[in-house]
């Protein structure tokens, strides 16, 4: 992402937020300050208008760039792709059987949405589908309304990590009956599945992707043919918007 979005003249902060030396191991309890702290930071270099900030986040990472667009009027345009509408609980590769939330804000946990397995345990989405079924908490959706920027939506009807088009859909939603006075754009490619906002800069580039691509698409959902489209599609569509807010 910072390699292409430099070339086309953008400054880039890319934040790695788990899994890397010095933050948590598991993507759990990461506290939201951590990113505000990153964005105070972004903001002091030089180049940078601090009056057009842009967050881009694809999957999780969609929970945390909506919650800090919610708190921070700098944020002009946030895109998330293959979003979720609310906080669920955190992804922790060791073991489930004391769920936590994902986000912490002042040093306390976020209300989350629990995984509900009784759809099954594959694919993933039955986790999400079986949860949102039930009574949901009002606490555990992001108040994306609190936010000034412009929402860049993207989602695959064919998704089987998370039910994207429905939680986008809720996003929308909710943006409607609050009555939200800055622009909502959802790009849903209905054949298409998980994650497919992945910039190339060249054709080279982008077979590569969809070459390595092709072994996991089902694990993604959709086909590869719709993955591409999405992935071209897409990465037009958001370079477009960026330059909107230059």
């Amino acid at each position: 992402m910072g390699k292409v979005l430099t070339q086309k003249g953008f400054g880039v902060m890319a934040l790695a937020y788990f899994g890397e030396p010095g933050l948590p191991a598991q993507l759990e309890e990461v506290p939201l300050e951590y990113f505000q702290s990153a964005l105070t930071k972004l903001k002091t270099m030089p180049g940078v208008d601090s009056n057009h900030i842009s967050v881009i986040s694809v999957s999780k990472g969609t929970e945390a760039a909506l919650l800090l667009a919610s708190e921070d009027k700098s944020i002009k345009l946030v895109v998330a792709a293959s979003p979720s509408h609310a906080v669920w609980q955190s992804v922790n590769r060791e073991g489930y059987a004391t769920p936590k939330s994902s986000w912490t804000k002042n040093g306390l946990p976020l209300p989350f949405l629990l995984y509900d397995y009784s759809h099954g345990y594959y694919p993933i989405v039955n986790f999400y589908l079986g949860a949102m079924e039930k009574p949901v908490d009002e606490k555990t959706i992001i108040p994306i309304e609190n936010s000034v920027a412009t929402v860049i939506l993207l989602s695959g009807g064919k998704d089987q990590f998370w039910p994207a088009t429905a939680m986008a859909n809720k996003i929308e939603q909710r943006l409607t009956a609050k009555e939200y006075k800055y622009d909502v754009k959802h790009v849903d490619f209905p054949d298409a599945g998980h994650g497919f906002l992945i910039p190339f800069a060249t054709e080279a580039e982008k077979k590569q992707i969809l070459s390595n691509m092709n072994n996991m698409i089902a694990h993604f959902g959709g086909t590869i043919e719709a993955f591409d489209e999405a992935m071209t599609k897409s990465v037009e569509f958001v370079l477009s918007q960026l330059e909107k807010n230059k």
